[in-house]
């Protein structure tokens, strides 16, 4: 098709129009002190997928201060997030932020490397959605740990996948993040071999893998 580029840069732009206000307040203080969050393209695509789902209980990796957490108990009212972040200060301003969206019946922050405390999730959960925005390097120590608390048709997603396009040009970066870029790799022929998954690819913000069973 002629103008892909374009097509696609039009269409980014559509689905990345401003948020609703309520969440300004947040996007300035994840822009103002440098914390990653999603992509505005990103998450209102993967609010929109949790909003066809509707998925019951959700596993997060990676909380920051709590805006995708936000999101999604937003556009799913049923949903109970179980989401973990390691940082002091942004387990401390997740948990203010949430509070501030009377969301703290909703959203539980459990604070903690999400590889050593999967323990502290109840016995018995079963999970419809696991996200998993945190160290790109350990997206497949991550998917392996949850796996196990996840129900029998569960909705995966792993966001910056396509990490700013170096996956497909590293020219320029240091050694250690060309590691990082080879590790991020090697999970994506790991996740679309995997026996188990349908995982797919797209290529929206800095990049979705989206994976279901088989």
């Amino acid at each position: 098709m002629e103008n892909q580029d374009q097509i696609l840069q039009y269409t980014e732009f559509l689905n990345a129009i401003n948020p609703p206000d309520v969440y300004g307040e947040l996007i300035e203080y994840a822009k103002e002190n440098h914390v990653p969050i999603m992509e505005p393209v990103g998450i209102n695509f993967l609010c929109q997928i949790v909003q066809i789902q509707q998925p019951r209980c959700a596993i997060e990796i990676g909380t920051a201060i709590g805006y995708s957490a936000i999101r999604l108990a937003h556009v799913c009212p049923q949903m109970y997030i179980y989401t973990f972040e390691r940082d002091a200060d942004r387990v401390f301003q997740a948990k203010s932020n949430i509070q501030k969206f009377q969301l703290e019946n909703r959203i539980r922050v459990m604070e903690g490397d999400a590889l050593e405390i999967s323990h502290c999730l109840p016995l018995g959960l079963h999970a419809d959605l696991l996200f998993i925005d945190a160290a790109k390097g350990k997206s497949r120590q991550f998917f392996e740990t949850y796996e196990p608390y996840l129900s029998e048709n569960p909705l995966i997603v792993i966001d910056n996948i396509l990490f700013k396009g170096y996956i497909v040009s590293n020219e320029g970066l240091s050694r250690q993040k060309r590691s990082l870029v080879r590790k991020i790799k090697d999970f994506h022929q790991w996740m679309v071999q995997h026996p188990n998954y349908h995982t797919t690819v797209i290529p929206i913000g800095d990049g979705l893998a989206v994976c279901t069973r088989k």
